[in-house]
């Protein structure tokens, strides 16, 4: 993964998604591990090729879903050598969702959680 290619510092997250390939009806869950202005990493059980898109509802801890259309930008092997971690840019939200994904991210950089 080498340089930082993104205008926007990542946040480590623990999130529930879903998503599915824009072809098919079923989806898989998947844990969201960090977020970004533009993107969300997710760590999945099969290799998802780049440039493939995809329908992601995540479930924000406000309670909220957003719904977005993402394209895979990159993957690679996730630490435990058993699943992957999949790099997605979002492209298109649906009904105000990318804004207001962009809203919960903005805040969470502005008041992050306190530490425990």
């Amino acid at each position: 993964m080498g340089s930082e290619k993104r205008d926007s510092r990542r946040l480590a997250m623990n999130l529930d998604a879903m998503f599915r390939h824009l072809k098919e009806k079923r989806g898989f869950t998947v844990g969201v591990v960090d977020i970004s202005f533009t993107g969300i990493c997710i760590v999945v059980p099969k290799p998802i090729s780049p440039g493939e898109h995809l329908e992601v509802k995540i479930s924000l801890e406000t309670g909220e879903l957003v719904f977005l259309t993402a394209e895979v930008r990159w993957l690679s092997n996730h630490i435990d050598g058993k699943s992957f971690r999949v790099g997605l840019k979002f492209i298109e939200g649906r009904d105000g969702d990318l804004a207001k994904f962009e809203r919960y991210y903005n805040l969470r950089v502005l008041y992050p959680p306190l530490e425990r």
